[in-house]
């Protein structure tokens, strides 16, 4: 999980640019949601193909 926030990050770095204005408030929130959307994808694989993250359970 993890790497794939980096590797998002690493994106949304990219859509700065040193010489242009920051992002409109649509595209930071079109961009937030995009992670958040993907994390949760990720998350939900994982835990769908039975590789979570957290320790075994006692039970």
């Amino acid at each position: 999980m993890f790497a794939v926030h980096v590797v998002l990050c690493l994106l949304s770095l990219s859509l700065l640019d040193e010489n242009e204005d920051p992002l409109d408030y649509w595209d930071e929130a079109a961009v937030l949601v995009a992670t958040f959307c993907s994390m949760y994808f990720v998350a939900l694989r994982q835990r769908i193909a039975g590789r979570s993250m957290g320790p075994p359970s006692t039970s």
